[in-house]
């Protein structure tokens, strides 16, 4: 995988932009399973972008930056419960969106707290989706859907 982020990275720098397929229902509803998505560069990135990511041995990840502390990106799906911290250097690009409903502060701020939820309910997700402040989130943000991560 790690030569996929590799190329991309490349691409990114020789055209200044790249597409990736997403994967998954992580970022659901905002990005869907099988869509195509347009990446870019940029310098610097902002709460609340789609960052596109090499993460461990996971390979490219496609999901939000919610905060930035000490030079270390935390970046979660909004679709999905964990809080990953990367580097600026693991960045590859953005996803370039035109209707992104969930880049904003009231969402930001909630889905920090789902991943904090997660973590008190000892990273069970079971447990995690049975929480009433969850199934608000759900309602309010992710339309309810039924079968999440």
């Amino acid at each position: 995988m790690e030569y996929k982020a590799r190329a991309l990275k490349m691409m990114l720098s020789a055209t200044g932009y790249a597409g990736v397929t997403i994967s998954g229902v992580s970022m659901w509803p905002v990005l869907q399973d099988g869509q195509k998505a347009e990446v870019v560069y940029c310098s610097q990135y902002e709460i609340g972008d789609i960052l596109v990511y090499g993460y461990k041995s996971e390979g490219i990840l496609v999901h939000r930056l919610l905060k930035i502390e000490n030079g270390i990106y935390f970046c979660k799906g909004d679709n999905s419960f964990r809080l990953e911290a990367i580097i600026a250097r693991q960045v590859i690009g953005k996803v370039k969106i035109k209707d992104d409903r969930n880049n904003n502060i009231n969402f930001v701020v909630y889905s920090l707290r789902i991943a904090e939820l997660f973590r008190y309910c000892n990273y069970d997700v079971d447990k995690t989706k049975q929480q009433s402040e969850y199934v608000e989130y759900c309602q309010k943000y992710l339309n309810a859907r039924k079968n999440i991560q």
